[in-house]
């Protein structure tokens, strides 16, 4: 019994202690809120000494994110009418950290408070995000090997649509020009056919994973509130984490199947380090404080997927099964991403030659 007593003796307590600091904070939130309405009307009285004394604490903790700007605009309009220039620039500089989006009101608020608004900028100078999309990946024979003649036949080769997704950072640079890398996980496939012997067809439908850091220079279009079309260009690394391939070789005539096995791997025939040249475009959409993002990006291939060196190791299961034998190739892709950055936001002071027509 005297444990069962002590169970209900601490949950008895504790819920006295939450429902105490409960009752203290709704307190506090309401007493915050009747001094947000005292300091409006000392300020209306223009009893305006009292006003940053009266608010700092509440600024500190207790009133809610509407309520400290509020506040804040309170103390500057009292800053601007004591002439306390410096303290002004303080607090202005401090409602923009809190609120990078913040606007006067230009039908209520003086001249003075807009001027000084519009000598601050609060400025997205690094974006972290987060995407996924879809790309179609296509090889390009770079050099034709096969066991027929490559003179009189060319590879056909058909592209696969595989998908993608990863993180991104953008750093301001300038205005509108940004440094942009992300770091992705990649699935691409593609699909090449190339007649081998007289009669006969070999299929290769090869399925790779890479990780990838694109690297690339954007520019951001036309100061919109909303959308903000881009362009981008650079170049992109990849690491080939996976390869696999499977061979079917099939007769032209009758359209049969002749030989068809397991699934192969591949990446020990293929480079495990690759590069490409990155040009693309999209929009960016304004959502709180960052950006939905629609990207568009084209990934031409400038190294070899394939291992040279050890073309011919691999006699026994695909050049006397299927006969086939690995092309030089590089990889093509087209793909569209969409996803959300958050921005991270510093308070700038500018210069601005004519505040009040801005």
């Amino acid at each position: 019994m005297n444990a069962t007593y002590k169970i209900w003796f601490c949950a008895i307590a504790f819920y006295l202690f939450a429902n105490n600091i409960g009752v203290h904070a709704q307190a506090n939130s309401t007493s915050c809120a009747q001094i947000l309405k005292q300091a409006q009307k000392n300020y209306d009285q223009g009893q305006l000494e009292s006003i940053p004394a009266l608010l700092k604490d509440c600024i500190s903790y207790g009133f809610t994110k509407p309520e400290k700007i509020a506040a804040y605009r309170l103390i500057i309009l009292t800053n601007l009418f004591l002439d306390e220039q410096a303290q002004a620039e303080s607090n202005m500089r401090q409602l923009l950290i809190l609120e990078p989006d913040y606007k006067p009101n230009k039908s209520l608020d003086p001249i003075e408070y807009i001027n000084l608004y519009n000598s601050f900028k609060a400025i997205p100078f690094l974006s972290l995000g987060i995407f996924f999309g879809a790309n179609n990946s296509n090889s390009k024979v770079v050099n034709h090997f096969s066991v027929h003649d490559t003179k009189s036949y060319s590879p056909t080769l058909s592209p696969s649509i595989s998908f993608h997704g990863g993180i991104g950072v953008e750093w301001l640079l300038k205005p509108y020009l940004f440094l942009s890398t992300d770091v992705m996980f990649a699935l691409r496939s593609f699909t090449t056919a190339n007649k081998v012997y007289a009669l006969s067809e070999v299929t290769s439908t090869e399925s790779q994973a890479h990780i990838e850091l694109p690297l690339t220079m954007k520019i951001s279009f036309f100061n919109s509130k909303k959308l903000r079309p881009f362009i981008r260009a650079g170049t992109a690394f990849a690491l080939l984490m996976s390869s696999s391939g499977k061979l079917q070789r099939k007769s032209t005539t009758t359209n049969q199947i002749d030989f068809e096995g397991r699934d192969l791997d591949l990446k020990p025939q293929r480079n495990g380090f690759n590069m490409c040249m990155v040009a693309g475009a999209g929009l960016n959409y304004k959502v709180g404080y960052g950006y939905m993002s629609l990207d568009v990006r084209y990934l031409y291939g400038m190294s070899n997927l394939v291992n040279s060196e050890v073309r011919y190791n691999y006699f026994d299961e695909q050049l006397t099964n299927y006969g086939y034998i690995d092309s030089d190739i590089s990889l093509n892709s087209l793909q569209i991403s969409l996803g959300y950055y958050y921005s991270l936001y510093k308070v700038k002071k500018i210069s601005t030659k004519n505040n009040a027509s801005q």
